[in-house]
């Protein structure tokens, strides 16, 4: 046998390996895709499945917030306008599955534009950001990573994608996403935790 034919054999013993696992992988969070009105709800109501938008009182300050469409696909965007009150993010919560991974893989598609930091005397960590928390039963948090984390405009779409530790302790994964201490628009689409 020649190599390229043994080549050829390995491909075509192994693609089925490869595509299995690449249809078993289920994403956690599916109201990731942004795909219906009740994907977002505003605080101080939460429901399952669903990101819950804060402050509750968002209107009063300056925040507004849009499911929209772009070429076929959902996203969720959020813009902030008065320095006052700079700061809005959404949150959700997902409980881990059993038996628990070692580590989850968070993708997403995320786009900034008009960011400008409202107070230039805040601290460091002021930003657009996404983070993923690890928590116990008990609600505490036992890890959190900045799994995004942009100071600077971007008008096109960047694809993200990063991997978190599980901590032993966790039953559940927190992650909230939005604009700290900066007036703009953050816009999220195709959000997926899988679970390795």
């Amino acid at each position: 046998m020649t190599s390229k034919y043994i080549c050829r054999l390995a491909v075509l013993i192994l693609l089925p390996l490869f595509h299995a696992s690449a249809q078993d992988a289920v994403n956690l969070l599916p109201e990731g895709s942004f795909s219906s009105s009740d994907s977002v709800i505003v605080a101080p109501k939460t429901q399952d499945g669903s990101w819950t938008l804060s402050p509750g009182d968002y209107s009063n300050h300056g925040i507004t917030y849009t499911l929209g469409e772009e070429e076929g696909r959902n996203f969720f965007s959020l813009t902030t306008t008065t320095a006052a009150a700079p700061s809005a993010w959404i949150a959700t919560s997902l409980m881990l599955p059993d038996p628990k991974p070692v580590q989850v893989r968070v993708s997403f598609r995320v786009r900034t534009r008009d960011l400008a930091l409202a107070d230039p005397a805040g601290p460091e960590w002021l930003s657009a950001q996404v983070q993923v928390a690890n928590l116990n039963d008990a609600g505490e948090q036992k890890s959190n990573a900045i799994v995004y984390r942009s100071r600077e405009s971007s008008s096109e779409w960047s694809e993200v994608e990063q991997v978190v530790p599980v901590s032993p302790e966790a039953t559940k994964l927190f992650i909230q996403t939005g604009l700290w201490g900066y007036t703009g628009t953050f816009e999220i689409a195709d959000f997926k935790i899988i679970a390795e």
